[in-house]
């Protein structure tokens, strides 16, 4: 760990950092890539919220219940937590990684997600990002669900597997209404070697929860291929 620091610091040294979202100068070793402005405008996911995919009711004042989506429809996933609403703000953030490749940015995901509802989540056996076709991985040369699984579960990375792959090449779906979102996904996900995720308890990683239909395609794959339960994991979710 104190290699760690000290390599951060010469990095800070050569490369003075600035704030993710607004480019503020930042003060060296700090260890957060947010200035203190724009942390403030972050809005974690707290109580009172659906106690099944999390989400949470802005202007309500009554205590947690099942949202009228998971009354009427049962997700494959058991259960789904995030750390953030989606905001201005949280969407610089996780753009500066996924299409910018500023990786610096996971320092502070770790330490926004260390206070958040994901302890809500038991431990699994087994951490599955959701999973990028290999065109996409090739073209931005990582996955940032493994990245952020590594993030969310520090002292558990041996348990993170590739089991799950897309086996199917799809449309961003940002700009796709339900309907489409739904038949974008239909069977693109496919589990390896399903003995791996038999009777496994499963955490799916992913970076936002917009309609959950993504997390849901790749829970119904896992939970066809044996797996006991799923359990959903996101820095931020989107609520209307």
């Amino acid at each position: 760990m104190a290699v760690k620091n000290w390599l951060q610091a010469i990095g800070d040294l050569c490369f003075p950092p600035h704030c993710l979202c607004c480019a503020t100068p930042l003060p060296w070793g700090g260890g957060m890539d947010l200035c203190g402005e724009c942390q403030g405008k972050l809005r974690p996911i707290t109580a009172p919220l659906c106690p099944v995919c999390g989400l949470m009711y802005v202007k309500s004042g009554g205590g947690s219940h099942p949202c009228t989506l998971c009354c009427r429809k049962k997700y494959a996933f058991d259960l789904a937590r995030a750390v953030f609403c989606y905001n201005d703000e949280i969407g610089k953030l996780i753009h500066s990684l996924k299409f910018s490749g500023k990786k610096t940015g996971l320092r502070t995901m770790a330490v926004l997600a260390g206070k958040s509802l994901l302890h809500d989540l038991g431990c699994p056996d087994i951490i599955v990002p959701v999973p990028l076709h290999p065109k996409k991985l090739a073209s931005r040369g990582f996955n940032q669900s493994l990245l952020l699984a590594k993030v969310f579960f520090p002292d558990h990375q041996d348990r993170i597997s590739h089991c799950l792959v897309r086996n199917r090449h799809t449309r961003p779906q940002t700009g796709l209404k339900g309907g489409e979102r739904r038949r974008n996904v239909v069977g693109a996900f496919a589990v390896l070697e399903p003995g791996v995720v038999q009777g496994k308890k499963i955490c799916l990683v992913d970076d936002v929860f917009t309609t959950g239909t993504t997390v849901n395609e790749c829970a119904k794959t896992l939970k066809k291929a044996g797996a006991a339960s799923v359990e959903v994991s996101t820095l931020a979710m989107v609520i209307n």
